[in-house]
């Protein structure tokens, strides 16, 4: 076990931390954990151009031989509300390089990245700009991107489109001539049949649609538990759809319930008494296949009672708890009040997990692995007296002093015997949730893993210190679990 208690931070670039391979070492600055830039693009900046630049954050000396961390990239795109409606990314099998997609409000992106911050990064049609942009593999690997590309207009024109990201061809999955389709989720099953569940109208108002592997559309209605508008869909291991919704007890606790066809049933535990601010996602489906096929299949959530994985099992379900610091508690005062005048400053050191920051995968050997980034507050808040002849006077609280910073905690989680082992933490800056959407239908992942066979990528929009905010950097992960014990 590595002492991590000295473990250095450099300009939001990360350094490696390997709990399970010694040889993980960590070094200052100008001892191998260097960025290194490639830029794409020679554009100023004003206005936005859509060009974008890839650094490359170097391990060779923190995590030498044997080191599962394929690559490590910080992407920045010169656009306005880049990343707003989130980011995707995905491991490209049997080679270094990792895809991601992601939009402003000018452009949208596909890029499919090396390790020496080579490879592809190409600006998307214009039907993916400012949209959320599903991203999911076919078993061979290949990326394909889904969106709701409807524009406001007479004719609502465009509807859902799935695009193969490398051979650049699209297909429209179904449109409607008078309102916007919320893509829900989007996954392949192990047969290479395409999953796209869309929010229609009613009286189905959810359908699943199904794209054979020789192509040819057919869809059905993809009913959910509950009432509320938190409703998620996935796959099982079976390749079988089942979905998830937030359903009020007899008892007045609010649980997560689960229709695989044959009626809905609750699964996990209660989410309090009022209706949950949680995160709740299907885990991403294990392809190109799943060496064992139990748990069939496993959710996620976070919320103000931890971050938590749950199974089905014969007996009913068994979940896990991963972290339970998911809330944030602030140590300075974030409404002081002016009774006896405003305090100076504060000195805010709170640590904790903000919102929707948190991710499970399966890889093909069956592990589960669970990731999630860590906020670590650094700053100095002070109080001005401002009044009001209405209202009186109060105490407006603004940062004078901000060296937050973050990290990015991987572990494998034992579902069954309940262990949770972390095997990684990289250094990087604190999550960059200014402008992301939160709503419910079509979900702004802010922090995204997914596996192929053994690779693992993950994605996470931070801040950047040197563009300040609303100017973010996507941090790309890129892992090798084989070389994990």
């Amino acid at each position: 076990m590595l002492d991590l208690a000295a473990r250095p931070r450099i300009a939001g670039l990360a350094l490696c931390s390997l709990l399970l391979v010694p040889a993980c070492k960590d070094g200052p600055a100008g001892e191998g954990d260097e960025a290194q830039g490639e830029t794409v693009g020679d554009g100023d900046g004003e206005p936005p151009t859509g060009e974008c630049t890839v650094s490359v954050v170097d391990h060779s000396q923190s995590c030498a031989d044997g080191c599962p961390i394929l690559s490590d990239l910080l992407v920045h795109c010169d656009d306005t509300a880049f990343g707003d409606r989130g980011l995707r990314v995905a491991p490209e099998p049997n080679a270094d390089r990792l895809y991601f997609v992601t939009a402003g409000s000018n452009y949208a992106w596909f890029g499919a990245l090396a390790s020496d911050a080579s490879g592809e990064l190409e600006v998307l049609p214009e039907g993916f700009t400012g949209k959320f942009i599903a991203l999911a593999q076919d078993p061979a690997g290949a990326p394909f991107a889904a969106a709701d590309q409807t524009q406001f207009g007479p004719t609502y024109a465009g509807g859902v489109v799935i695009r193969d990201l490398l051979d650049r061809s699209e297909e429209l999955v179904f449109d409607a001539p008078d309102r916007y389709l919320p893509l829900l989720d989007f996954e392949f099953d192990t047969q290479g049949r395409a999953h796209v569940w869309i929010k229609t109208v009613a009286p189905d108002e959810r359908r699943r649609f199904v794209r054979a592997a020789a192509g040819g559309w057919t869809s059905e209605p993809a009913p959910a538990p509950g009432e509320r508008r938190w409703k998620r869909f996935g796959l099982t291991s079976e390749d079988a759809p089942v979905a998830f919704g937030f359903v009020e007890s007899p008892t007045n606790d609010w649980r997560l319930h689960v229709d695989e066809g044959a009626g809905a049933y609750s699964i996990g535990s209660s989410f309090g008494t009022r209706y949950p601010d949680a995160y709740a996602l299907a885990v991403p489906p294990t392809l190109p296949s799943l060496a064992v096929g139990e748990p069939r299949y496993l959710r996620f959530s976070q919320s103000m009672t931890g971050f938590r994985v749950v199974a089905p099992t014969a007996e009913g379900y068994v979940e896990r708890l991963i972290a339970k610091a998911t809330a944030v508690e602030y140590d300075c005062p974030t409404e002081a009040a002016f009774k006896n005048g405003c305090p100076q400053s504060c000195e805010e050191l709170a640590v904790g997990l903000l919102d929707r920051q948190v991710a499970v995968a399966r890889t093909s050997d069956g592990r589960i692995w669970a990731a999630w980034a860590v906020t670590h507050f650094d700053q100095t808040w002070v109080y001005t007296e401002r009044c009001d002849e209405e209202v009186g006077c109060w105490c407006e609280t603004s940062v004078s002093r901000d060296d937050n910073w973050g990290e990015i905690v991987l572990a494998q989680v034992d579902v069954e015997n309940g262990g949770v082992v972390e095997v990684l933490r990289v250094d990087t800056l604190d999550p960059e949730l200014t402008g992301a959407s939160t709503r419910s239908d079509e979900v702004a992942r802010t922090f995204d893993m997914r596996a192929f066979d053994d690779r693992l990528a993950i994605g996470q929009r931070i801040r950047s210190v040197e563009r300040g905010a609303l100017a973010p950097d996507m941090r790309l992960l890129h892992i090798d679990t084989s070389l994990i014990p």
